[in-house]
C-alpha cells in the first residue's frame, strides 16, 4: 500500500515534533489509517461487483485505476478530506 500512495504521512499532515524512534511507528499507523480511509472512499465509487471481485486492498486502488475516470484527482480530494477529518479529531 505504501508504493500505491508514495508519500510521506507525517509530511503530508505536518507533524514535525516526533523523535526519531517514534516516526517509523507513527508513520505506519498514520498510512494503515490513510490506506482504509482511500478504500472506503474509493470503494464507494466502484460497482458493488468490482469490490467483490477485490481480493485485497490493493485490487481496490488496481481496480480503481482501470475503472474510474480521473481517479488520482479524486484520491487528492480523499487526502485533503482525510487531512481535515485529521485536524478537527486531534486534541491538542
Amino acid at each position: 500500500m505504501t508504493q500505491l500512495l508514495g508519500f510521506d504521512p507525517l509530511s503530508f499532515l505536518g507533524i514535525t515534533n516526533l523523535k526519531a524512534e517514534e516516526k517509523n511507528e507513527v508513520s505506519q499507523k498514520l498510512l494503515d489509517k490513510i490506506s482504509q480511509y482511500l478504500i472506503i472512499r474509493i470503494s464507494e465509487l466502484l460497482s458493488e461487483k468490482d469490490v467483490k471481485n477485490a481480493n485485497s486492498p490493493e485490487d481496490i486502488f488496481i481496480i480503481a485505476k482501470v475503472k474510474i475516470p480521473n481517479i488520482d484527482k479524486k484520491v487528492r480530494v480523499f487526502l485533503e478530506d482525510f487531512k481535515k477529518e485529521f485536524y478537527k479529531n486531534v486534541k491538542i
